[in-house]
């Protein structure tokens, strides 16, 4: 399980871009969620990380690029959820998550084969790596992705232990975006 952090549903200030005007909720009212639209990664990255410590979030959480490519590309909800298998297959879609129904859904799919899904002792040392560093996997997949030659040469300049990531570790997450 993963979460997409997407475009914000509920800005304050900017117009909600599923009516075009602004549309603050009364629970976001309450629950002081009184945020702008980020107009940046980093941004939106910060808000991301805000709703992590929030809601306690213990899954990984993919941030969709500025460009809202995944939110466009997986039905522009602002709380859906898509089940998807290993090869890739929608087994399921919801236009608004219902955890109810997504764990009879889970329940009832065939077990995983034995040593499906587990982390190699040297992705998960990297993951640790990166974590300890203040660099996100996101963050990380984003610079990849664009070329962000940039970004990548001052983790570097900063984090000079970077350079010696053994070469057989590769990087195996698609990013939200479909690139």
């Amino acid at each position: 399980m993963a979460i997409v952090y997407v475009i914000e549903a509920h800005p304050k200030g900017d117009p909600c871009p599923y009516k075009g005007v602004e549309d603050v909720t009364r629970e976001n009212l309450r629950d002081g969620i009184l945020c702008r639209q980020p107009t940046t990664l980093a941004a939106r990255l910060t808000l991301a990380k805000q709703f992590k410590q929030r809601l306690n979030v213990g899954v990984p959480i993919y941030v969709d690029a500025m460009s809202n490519a995944a939110w466009r590309n997986l039905g522009g909800g602002p709380n859906m959820a898509i089940l998807i298998d290993a090869g890739g297959t929608v087994l399921g879609r919801q236009g608004w998550f219902d955890a109810k129904s997504a764990d009879e859904l889970i329940a009832a799919l065939p077990p995983a084969p034995r040593g499906f899904n587990e982390q190699s002792p040297e992705d998960r040392a990297l993951g640790e790596r990166l974590q300890s560093l203040g660099i996100t996997n996101s963050a990380l997949s984003e610079a990849v992705r664009n070329a962000d030659v940039k970004q990548l040469q001052e983790w570097l300049a900063k984090y000079p232990s970077l350079a010696t990531i053994p070469t057989s570790i590769k990087c195996a997450g698609a990013s939200a975006d479909g690139r």
